[in-house]
């Protein structure tokens, strides 16, 4: 068998046992394995990057960027690393559910220089579009609260939105981080 048809077989092999892992997360006592598997696995939390941010069919976009979720909270000094090809993952995809999950990874690491402007935008836009879902919505929020923290000039700029979309939607979850962004101002004009 020639060299290149190895190697496409392999990769094809790779692809089909991070389905299986990836399957198998939806057991939650599967979960532990599943995650040492990609955090273990050479170029595995990258291939779990490159899945979430591709235009591939349901499942494998959603469930990559799920696994991507729980490694960030068991593992975040390690998945610390990882946080720039998460970032360009979350401003590549336009899947609802790979972005709720990729904003969760991000708001519980600290804020990078990585692509700042272009995250604050999108966390921006994607708060402004009503048709995005409730839950990126929050996470939004919550991602620009250490924008906020760190930047208080764009406070002026991010209040507004929060409050106008906490208006057109009493979502209990939304109005909890938009008081939340509040709370996270009152301490930064006490420090001022």
């Amino acid at each position: 068998m020639p060299v290149s048809c190895l190697a496409g077989f392999f990769i094809i092999r790779h692809h089909m046992n991070d389905l299986v892992y990836l399957n198998m997360f939806r057991d939650a006592a599967m979960r532990p394995m599943v995650l040492q598997y990609f955090m273990e696995r050479k170029y595995g939390v990258e291939t779990l990057l490159k899945y979430a941010a591709s235009k591939e069919a349901y499942p494998l976009p959603d469930y990559a960027s799920w696994v991507i979720t729980h490694l960030v909270k068991n593992f975040p000094g390690q998945m610390g690393d990882y946080q720039p090809q998460l970032i360009d993952a979350f401003l590549i995809s336009d899947n609802q559910t790979v972005l709720r999950n990729l904003a969760v990874g991000f708001i519980l690491l600290p804020l990078i220089d990585y692509r700042e402007g272009e995250l604050y935008d999108a966390l921006i836009r994607h708060l402004m579009t009503p048709d995005d879902k409730v839950a990126l919505h929050v996470n939004c929020i919550y991602k620009l609260i250490q924008f906020a923290q760190k930047y208080p000039e764009l406070i002026h700029e991010i209040q507004p939105v929060i409050e106008i979309r906490t208006e057109q939607n009493k979502q209990a979850s939304l109005s909890a981080a938009g008081k939340k962004f509040s709370k996270a101002i009152n301490r930064i004009n006490r420090v001022k």
